[in-house]
């Protein structure tokens, strides 16, 4: 791919006056900033005048870099493409009624052009389905940074983008609150452990996210109770995300994934993942349509973690880059940083003094339960303390460490 955004850019333009394209981008932002104070939307047939659809034709057909981007057989952005967001961007100026100059349209439909590449490519989305988006708002490239928390889970940006093209970011900041909410509220404490589940509801059925958690439950427990996947139920997070990823026919689903393991078990190019048997489900979970790419990403992974003298401390524990690697594929070392801190900031914390002794524990809590390590350690703890009190257990009292294991 031709990368527009280094040879075409603004910035080092040669073909125009970068003072030009400076008075196109704060046109083009005018014209936003009132199209959003007016409230309404873009929807309708056009109405531009003979004259206008002249102009807007000989513009594209005069630019280079536009006909780079739609170059067939594989264009970055298609001839169709193209042509309607500046047909659109037009009609939005005609309606507000601004006037377009012709000596902006050129710089003003090469930005366009280039902001809709950009935003195609940073949401992993074909141009067709962020064009709307980026006619309202421009790049988006912010988009992923202001909402990083969403960064393994790319499919609730392109979302906000597709659904919400008007405003791609409150959609965004209504689901961060969302799931805040969601996360607090008892009700839903069992989803803790997959707070996949929440993003999904907030995804899916933004109007009643609650509802859509209920459904979830009512899903999970037939899964649960069906024999033909009676291998998941020591692991019921995946019942969890068979409901979350397919609520139309989740048992299917897991139909796919049982075999698509079965595969992946029997391929000598992951026979390192045999001890670790949840990567593999996740491969089949979270990349059904590519698994092995899936798994050959986690191995590449997993080498440049270990060779990262950061992460030292981990190499006694090789399962711990295959986890940063699987469950955080966009930024594994990223979240090894965090779970090192959050292993400092624990092990210094005086309400779990009492793992100083356990330090795997700590470990634990801070590789597993991300979202929520204190509340996981406080969990243990009170396990431990109702089965150190049960009669049936006095002998290991001695040996607290049995106990702590099986908490």
């Amino acid at each position: 791919m031709t990368d527009y955004r280094e040879t075409h850019s603004p910035s080092v333009s040669t073909s125009l006056d970068p003072m030009l394209l400076k008075q196109a981008a704060d046109f083009m932002d005018a014209v936003r900033q009132v199209q959003r104070d007016g409230g309404r939307s873009l929807t309708g047939k056009t109405h531009l005048s003979e004259s206008t659809q002249f102009a807007s034709q000989a513009t594209q057909a005069a630019s280079t870099l536009i006909a780079e981007l739609q170059r067939n057989p594989e264009p970055i952005v298609p001839h169709e493409v193209l042509s309607t967001t500046f047909e659109r961007f037009e009609e939005m100026c005609r309606r507000r009624k601004i006037r377009l100059s012709a000596e902006l349209r050129p710089a003003i439909y090469r930005l366009l052009a280039v902001e809709l590449a950009i935003n195609s490519d940073i949401l992993a989305i074909e141009p067709k389905k962020i064009a709307s988006a980026t006619l309202y708002n421009g790049t988006l490239d912010r988009i992923p940074q202001e909402f990083h928390e969403f960064s393994d889970f790319p499919s609730i940006l392109r979302a906000a983008a597709t659904g919400y093209p008007t405003d791609p970011a409150g959609f965004l900041e209504f689901a961060r609150e969302a799931i805040a909410r969601l996360s607090a509220d008892e009700q839903f404490a069992d989803f803790r452990d997959t707070p996949g589940m929440f993003r999904q509801a907030v995804r899916l059925n933004p109007k009643d996210p609650e509802g859509a958690l209920i459904r979830f439950r009512e899903q999970v427990s037939q899964l649960a109770s069906d024999d033909r996947f009676v291998e998941f139920r020591d692991t019921p997070h995946i019942f969890r995300e068979a409901a979350s990823r397919n609520p139309a026919d989740p048992a299917q689903f897991l139909v796919r994934v049982q075999g698509t393991v079965a595969q992946l078990a029997a391929d000598e190019r992951f026979s390192q993942f045999r001890n670790s048997p949840h990567i593999i489900q996740d491969a089949a979970i979270r990349s059904p349509n590519d698994p092995e790419g899936y798994l050959n990403r986690v191995l590449a992974a997993v080498t440049r973690l270990a060779s990262d003298e950061r992460f030292s401390e981990f190499r006694g524990s090789p399962s711990i880059f295959q986890r940063a690697a699987a469950k955080n594929p966009n930024d594994p070392e990223g979240f090894l940083l965090q779970v090192q801190e959050k292993i400092t900031y624990l092990s210094a914390d005086e309400r779990f003094a009492d793992f100083h002794d356990t330090p795997g524990v700590i470990r634990h809590a801070a590789l597993h339960h991300p979202t929520d390590p204190e509340g996981y350690l406080t969990r243990v703890q009170e396990t431990d303390q109702r089965l150190m009190l049960h009669k049936r257990f006095v002998d290991l009292h001695e040996t607290p460490g049995v106990i702590r294991y099986a908490t």
